[in-house]
């Protein structure tokens, strides 16, 4: 797991049970409100930079006194691109970015103690993983934040055939939102666009079902 500070500073380690492609920073501001940190999930296609850094959300929140979490999903930004498709799964996921919680020094939710616990901030894919991470997680979770939530997920409804069928040939898709996300997920150079081919698979393998979730 690569991580660093907001100073700039980085530096690699492995911590067992997380994905040590994924790339993690943890943030602590110049003068600390003593408040638990905040965990930040990007969306589809995006990065921690994209989502949260060039929109000023991460120099907001540190400006608030706030320790801030960011991470890179797989096949995103600056995380490398896994070969097996266990990586991509949503639960895989949740486990690492438990495991990064703990490694951050996060700690279960204590009455009176605004320090402990840890908040959650999630966008559109971010804000299914921080949905489903509160609800195996409560003990830790005190707050969540969605942003661009579905009561659907369109990743599960992906056209894999008909993106694979365009990426070799360019035959055109049916499917507009299949066709509107692949584009997106082309528009940034830094994307592995195969391996995001991987996470929607596994998305669809693991369907989002909000029955199944009471927080």
């Amino acid at each position: 797991m690569m991580s660093g500070r907001h100073t700039g500073e980085q530096h690699s380690h492995t911590v067992e049970g997380t994905d040590p492609q994924l790339y993690v920073e943890v943030h602590d501001p110049d003068a600390d409100a003593g408040l638990r940190p905040i965990l930040l999930i990007h969306g589809f296609s995006s990065s921690s930079k994209l989502n949260w850094e060039d929109t000023g959300w991460l120099s907001a929140l540190l400006a608030a006194g706030r320790r801030v979490i960011t991470v890179d999903l797989p096949g995103h930004g600056r995380s490398g691109a896994p070969e097996d498709m266990d990586s991509y799964s949503p639960s895989r996921i949740r486990a690492d970015l438990l495991q990064i919680a703990f490694d951050a020094g996060v700690r279960p939710v204590r009455a009176g103690d605004p320090s402990s616990g840890l908040d959650l901030v999630g966008y559109s894919l971010g804000s299914r993983l921080a949905w489903e991470f509160g609800a195996t997680q409560p003990e830790i979770v005190h707050r969540i934040v969605l942003g661009g939530p579905n009561m659907a997920d369109p990743l599960a409804e992906f056209d894999l055939v008909a993106a694979q069928r365009y990426l070799a040939d360019g035959t055109p898709i049916a499917d507009e939102s299949t066709a509107g996300l692949l584009k997106m997920a082309q528009a940034l150079p830094s994307n592995n666009i195969f391996a995001l081919l991987s996470l929607v698979e596994a998305i669809k393998g693991e369907p989002y079902d909000l029955s199944l979730i009471h927080i």
